[in-house]
């Protein structure tokens, strides 16, 4: 729940969404955070199936995260 909570909070998944598939250091770079801590959160949302990783260092979002993570008339 946390790790969502910060996703939203911070516009991680937003920031995802927008790009549609983005690389931590370009979140950091679009969010004005610090590169390392978005590498580990993309990763841990990745491993807790939130994210789907897109290469090797890439992400995008899961298969209905945008709908339950992004969309707020969700």
């Amino acid at each position: 729940t946390h790790l969502m909570a910060t996703g939203i909070e911070a516009g991680l998944f937003a920031g995802i969404d927008k790009r549609g598939t983005a690389t931590p250091a370009q979140l950091a770079a679009d969010l004005g955070l610090h590169a390392p801590y978005v590498t580990t959160w993309c990763q841990t949302a990745c491993a807790y199936e939130l994210l789907d990783a897109d290469g090797p260092e890439a992400f995008r979002l899961a298969p209905f995260m945008r709908e339950i993570l992004v969309t707020k008339s969700d």
